[in-house]
């Protein structure tokens, strides 16, 4: 007799990917099969794509055979400045919820990420960069002094590049790191 568990996750697989023209994962097809009781699961996914081979909206479905329930539906959409092309947020949906914002980037003048926020307003992320355009910090003052200022931050890094501890460096590569995880000391 099989157990529980060999049931649940199957013993074959059998996959689909689907291309359009310009050789672009369009849609896929994954199917689970036990041996003692034929198809278990399936996941359907597909992606749609703007002229700029940019990925707009994407959609997941799967069901498991076994289960009472009907299947689970998540869609995932980005959305870009129009101007610049870079990616400016992204939202997901599952079943018949709203839309949740996971992701809101923004830019400098020079196209560099000034800062994202992950999830909705969960963790705040500045970059900071220097004059040849080196990333010198993720969370810079926060991982310096611990201040978060007054929002979600769980991580800061700064580097260092012509300074560091005990050596300096003057040919462009890191010479320094320090970081600091969540309620954690300086390292």
């Amino acid at each position: 007799s099989p157990s529980a568990n060999t049931i649940s996750t199957g013993n074959r697989s059998l996959g689909h990917n689907y291309y359009d023209d310009k050789g672009r994962l369009i849609n896929s097809l994954k199917l689970d099969f036990s041996d003692q009781g034929g198809q278990i699961h399936y996941v359907y996914s597909g992606t749609q794509y703007d002229f700029l081979n940019r990925a707009l909206i994407s959609k997941s479905i799967s069901q498991n055979l076994y289960s009472s329930s009907t299947d689970h539906t998540v869609l995932n959409k980005n959305e870009y400045e129009p101007v610049t092309g870079q990616l400016v947020k992204t939202s997901r949906k599952t079943g018949t919820s709203a839309w949740t914002t996971t992701g809101l980037f923004t830019y400098d003048d020079l196209g560099r990420m000034r800062q994202s926020v992950i999830g909705n307003n969960g963790e705040y992320r500045d970059f900071s960069y220097n004059i040849r355009g080196q990333l010198t910090g993720i969370n810079g003052l926060y991982a310096e002094t611990g201040d978060k200022g007054g929002k979600p931050r769980t991580f800061g890094e700064t580097l260092n590049y012509d300074y560091g501890f005990t050596q300096p460096r003057y040919d462009g590569k890191i010479s320094g790191v320090q970081w600091r995880g969540t309620n954690a000391s300086l390292l």
